[in-house]
């Protein structure tokens, strides 16, 4: 029997592909049918936006200071702040949700194409528990820059060299990434800290 490897594999690959598209996509599915998802501090984010960025806001303007500083908490703002200017703001908060989503749901995907050299569905098991806890509070910059942390964990790992040296542009290039991590969220920080130090 003939046998055509590089087609099977790029029919693997698409099957693979398929399945993560389905899943994401049911993920997705209950943020088209809530205003209000669930989620508990993400209003008190997007009230605080919308007071800083809405014109119909003054009075509420002239009760508060804003001010951009550099903080271990940036996420939110970072990402919502231009999204207002196209949508509304229960729409933010959708869209913001569904990146987290999308991200929790390739992060496991990158990290086992890092460590085992190929695609795989086994990280779809982690899709069951995207909707936990944190989201459920709301902790939106939190599961935001963890996210990217494991993301960036597995170029990390990806770009080890084999032939012994450090590689310093990859350790520039990642202590930059570290930095934007680190305005992302405190404790992502030190997540992404703490997976590159038992790696190494």
């Amino acid at each position: 029997m003939v046998q055509f490897p590089v087609k099977s594999s790029e029919t693997r690959k698409w099957i693979i592909c398929g399945c993560y598209i389905a899943v994401t996509f049911i993920l997705l599915l209950p943020l088209f049918f809530v205003q209000h998802p669930q989620a508990i501090d993400l209003p008190n984010h997007l009230a605080r936006l919308y007071v800083h960025q809405s014109p119909e806001s003054s009075v509420l303007k002239q009760l508060y200071t804003f001010s951009w500083i550099l903080i271990p908490d940036l996420a939110m703002d970072v990402l919502a702040a231009p999204l207002q200017y196209f949508f509304s703001i229960y729409d933010c908060g959708r869209i913001i949700l569904a990146i987290i989503i999308i991200l929790w749901v390739l992060a496991p995907a990158f990290l086992y194409r890092a460590l085992w050299g190929h695609w795989g569905l086994w990280p779809l098991v982690a899709s069951l528990v995207v909707y936990n806890a944190n989201l459920a509070w709301g902790f939106t910059a939190y599961l935001l820059t963890t996210a990217l942390a494991v993301i960036s964990f597995s170029g990390w790992v990806a770009t080890k060299p084999t032939d012994g040296t450090t590689g310093k542009k990859r350790i520039i290039l990642f202590s930059l990434i570290s930095f934007l991590i680190y305005c992302g969220h405190l404790i992502a920080f030190g997540i992404f800290a703490l997976l590159i130090v038992s790696s190494e």
